[in-house]
């Protein structure tokens, strides 16, 4: 898969809401075609979000699904390395 990043990095100005948003984002994962997904929390500000899929589509529409659950919770995500 070129030129799609398979990770991305997601931003809170307050991660107290650490748990919750891992919570609903492997919630929303569940409930599309899509299963593998990985939150490890990184730092004090910043969250990882490492995702696999079969192909760029895929990996496109679970870059996607991962911006909707971090803007609910008013954060920022970037597609791409650190």
């Amino acid at each position: 898969m070129k030129n799609v990043p398979e990770q991305g990095t997601c931003y809170f100005s307050d991660l107290s809401i650490f748990d919750d948003f891992k919570r609903d984002l492997k919630t929303a994962f569940r409930n599309s075609d899509f299963h593998d997904v990985t939150v490890n929390r990184v730092s004090d500000d910043v969250i990882v979000v490492f995702e696999w899929a079969d192909n760029t589509s895929d990996l496109e529409v679970s870059h996607a699904i991962t911006k909707r659950v971090v803007q609910s919770f008013g954060g920022e995500y970037l597609p791409g390395e650190n």
